[in-house]
């Protein structure tokens, strides 16, 4: 399940996108984290209205730096 912040893959109107997850009391927002232009939030006032399918939550784990001697 997501949450706020968390960089989601969802399908909406039939493509794969990848956008940060945010939603609120009534709203769920789709933000991109490209500034480019044609790259708009995705707002939808009624979260539960089906038009979104999440596929999964992106996870990123960093691997410490590995020393060789």
């Amino acid at each position: 399940e997501p949450r706020n912040g968390d960089a989601v893959v969802a399908e909406y109107n039939g493509e794969l996108i990848v956008r940060q997850f945010f939603r609120g009391a009534s709203t769920l927002v789709l933000s991109p984290d490209s500034r480019d232009e044609g790259y708009e939030d995705i707002v939808f006032d009624d979260p539960d209205d089906g038009t979104v399918t999440f596929q999964g939550v992106i996870k990123w784990y960093q691997a410490s730096r590995v020393r060789r001697y």
